[in-house]
């Protein structure tokens, strides 16, 4: 069995993006990530191993900020499982895949919980929400692949709680919407924040065509 969780608490630390360097006098706050939960049950008579974890990051997209509250040079760097490199001078996550070294061991006739979170090595905690969509892999002693499914994640909840609550702007939840179209073609277990998202950015563009069609026209 396999889930994306609620989210957690992960270790950040403030980044001067600007500056391009950790800057630990920018006050970061709680920092919430959605774990990747896989169920790893051992039905043999010896320990199982897994060494090494790859993500084959699919895709990354960034929404639009639709609170118009614009950004600035402060960032984060978490302590994620996976912290995917980014370009430099984009700041977009490199797409393909990506491998950390782990050391799990279930027992034999054991059921065990391994959690894996997933970001970008730097990102803005401003209004802009991710979208990242990879897919996993457990390699285990000896060498042999495990597929352990594709996932969809949402990532800065403290933007994603802002979209939610926030007054947004409905040209770019239109535009956020036809975004997030193409990410749901992606065959994968999605975050729940995604139907979220979706639907206050779906809710914000019926509120504001019904209101257009409602107003009277000028004489």
């Amino acid at each position: 069995m396999t889930s994306i969780g609620g989210p957690e608490q992960v270790r950040a630390v403030g980044y001067d993006r600007a500056a391009k360097k950790v800057n630990l006098d920018i006050p970061v706050g709680e920092f919430k990530a959605n774990p990747i939960d896989l169920t790893l049950k051992n039905s043999g008579g010896q320990p199982s191993l897994i060494t090494k974890v790859i993500a084959d990051v699919k895709h990354f997209e960034v929404l639009r900020d639709c609170t118009r509250s614009g950004a600035g040079p402060a960032g984060i760097t978490a302590e994620y499982t996976f912290r995917i490199p980014t370009d430099p001078t984009t700041g977009q996550v490199i797409l393909g895949k990506h491998d950390h070294d782990v050391r799990f061991e279930t027992k034999p006739g054991a059921v065990d919980r391994m959690a894996l979170t997933i970001g970008p090595d730097i990102e803005t905690f401003y209004n802009t929400p991710y979208v990242l969509g990879a897919h996993f892999i457990l390699v285990a002693e000896g060498g042999k692949e495990l597929d352990a499914g594709s996932y969809t994640i949402v990532g800065n909840h403290r933007a994603i709680e802002t979209n939610l609550d926030g007054v947004l702007d409905p040209a770019c939840s239109q535009e956020n919407l036809e975004t997030l179209e193409t990410i749901y073609a992606f065959q994968s277990t999605k975050a729940p924040e995604l139907d979220e998202l979706r639907d206050t950015f779906r809710t914000n563009v019926a509120s504001s065509s019904a209101g257009s069609s409602a107003a009277p026209a000028g004489g």
